[in-house]
């Protein structure tokens, strides 16, 4: 297997236990989660509201997303971690300060990337963590991609995200 740059290599991700950080740039990864932040701030002061806001990414980028919108000093409307997973547990009880952010975990049962066991570990960990709002799915077959039946259900997340939000406006 090539290797797989990013803030770690990634390729090593399905042998290594869920919580083992050893081979997570810790640095760099709270640097990229204070640059998620400003751009946070950034939409939320365009929006007006932090409920308007919705974080997600896909892999790493699902993995900051869980982190950051969890992390964030203000509730944002929801949270998509698709395909993704817990980064820098040993500091996710001071971190995820949010524990009730509307999210959606998507993951293939077939991921040869982020294994489904990985993926079921993060689901366990935010449980144990007192994290609720979380809508843990699998899709039987699914690798390290998108499939439109996650798609369709980004589609409603989405919606109810905003229903959600739009009944909280006087």
């Amino acid at each position: 297997m090539s290797r797989q740059p990013g803030w770690y290599d990634i390729a090593t991700l399905g042998t290594q236990a869920s919580n083992e950080s050893a081979s997570f740039d810790r640095e760099g990864i709270l640097k990229t989660m204070n640059k998620i932040t400003e751009l946070l701030d950034y939409e939320i002061h365009k929006v007006g509201s932090p409920k308007r806001v919705i974080l997600g990414g896909f892999s790493q980028g699902a993995a900051c997303s869980l982190l950051t919108g969890h992390a964030y000093k203000d509730k944002i409307g929801g949270i998509m971690c698709l395909s993704g997973y817990m980064i820098l547990p040993e500091d996710a009880p001071t971190l995820y300060q949010q524990k009730d952010v509307p999210t959606l975990m998507y993951h293939g049962t077939a991921d040869q990337i982020v294994t489904i066991a990985r993926a079921r570990e993060t689901k366990q960990n935010l449980d144990k963590m007192g994290i609720s709002g979380v809508t843990y799915l699998e899709e039987a077959g699914l690798g390290h991609s998108f499939s439109m039946r996650e798609v369709s259900r980004i589609s409603s997340f989405i919606q109810e995200v905003f229903a959600a939000t739009n009944a909280d406006q006087p």
